[in-house]
């Protein structure tokens, strides 16, 4: 068995299969022609989501709002890049989609708005963020130093970083 995969979108693919004796046979192309369109589309769909998004991101006055916001505009020019690369790869150089929104600017802007956290789910969900991945978590209580006392914001701030991981009962 050959496994074959990318990272780069495959869009507008012919795949022939043909059975032989005593295995199968896949073939699979890529023709300018059928797959440029798809492209195109694609690429000023992707151009009208990353303008949406960050023209919402810039309109946000909280951090918590602005932060998804600004992961779906990185997420989203990520994906306008690699549809951009096909597209060029299959000689697709005329009247493309253009972005007018600066990578970098946009990664700043995320990492100050996760840098300054103005909720607790906020500051909560960037906290526990590599802490995924973990099936049993116990979230001890926040304490004031030398009383031990655990205060109001204590218990509900742990309250929320139980909800944004897998926790349990009791510390092991």
């Amino acid at each position: 068995m050959v496994r074959v995969e990318s990272r780069l979108p495959s869009l507008g693919l012919e795949t022939y299969v043909l059975q032989g004796v005593d295995e199968w046979d896949a073939t699979t192309f890529l023709r300018s022609e059928r797959a440029a369109p798809l492209y195109r589309e694609r690429l000023i769909q992707l151009q009208q989501e990353i303008e949406q998004t960050w023209s919402q991101a810039q309109q946000a006055k909280r951090n918590a709002e602005r932060e998804p916001l600004l992961q779906q505009t990185l997420t989203k020019l990520e994906d306008f890049k690699r549809h951009l690369t096909v597209t060029l790869a299959l000689g697709e150089r005329e009247d493309l989609p253009e972005l007018n929104i600066d990578e970098a600017e946009v990664q700043g802007l995320l990492w100050q708005a996760q840098e300054q956290p103005d909720s607790m789910e906020q500051a909560a969900r960037l906290l526990t963020k590599e802490m995924q991945q973990y099936p049993s978590v116990y979230v001890f209580p926040l304490k004031v130093s030398k009383t031990q006392e655990i205060t109001t914001f204590a218990l509900a701030f742990q309250g929320r970083l139980q909800q944004e991981l897998k926790t349990v009962l009791r510390p092991d």
